[in-house]
């Protein structure tokens, strides 16, 4: 029985996808931003779930740390989440500094050699990347991920 409408591992992808394609429709979308951060990172409680007890990961925070290893932007996207959700981070020492809204001298219609208006995260160390690319490489990693440990 679940307490989420069935919400399982797989389907959590599939809504995450979804989700990031809408985003790609209208990506200067802070809202649909923090929708696809949510989903991203909290994956990985229903892939724990799925994976099961006897999985390579004893407990929730060794498959986080592994996926946040294989998968930096997995970090940011957890610090985008836990800001979200608990205002400011306390607990642990960000990578992410901001995410914000840059205004670019040029729509998103043109390339990224451009100065484009896009959704920015500003990391740590003061480098920037742009986070349709971030959500982007989530999604490759989970993809893979669910292929390679056989989750439907």
């Amino acid at each position: 029985m679940t307490l989420s409408f069935g919400l399982t591992a797989p389907n959590l992808l599939e809504e995450l996808k979804d989700y990031v394609e809408r985003f790609r429709d209208n990506d200067l979308d802070e809202g649909l931003a923090r929708d696809c951060a949510w989903r991203a990172w909290h994956l990985c409680d229903y892939v724990f779930e799925e994976l099961g007890p006897n999985s390579q990961f004893p407990c929730p925070k060794k498959l986080k740390n592994h996926v946040k290893c294989v998968c930096p932007e997995l970090a940011y996207i957890q610090d985008i989440w836990n800001a979200t959700k608990h205002v400011e981070i306390t607990r642990y020492t960000p990578q992410v500094k901001a995410a914000r809204y840059h205004g670019g001298a040029f729509s998103c219609d043109f390339s990224h050699d451009f100065d484009i208006s896009h959704l920015r995260v500003v990391l740590a160390d003061g480098q920037w990347v742009f986070f349709a690319d971030v959500i982007d490489r989530a999604v490759e990693f989970w993809s893979a991920f669910f292929k390679d440990h056989g989750i439907e």
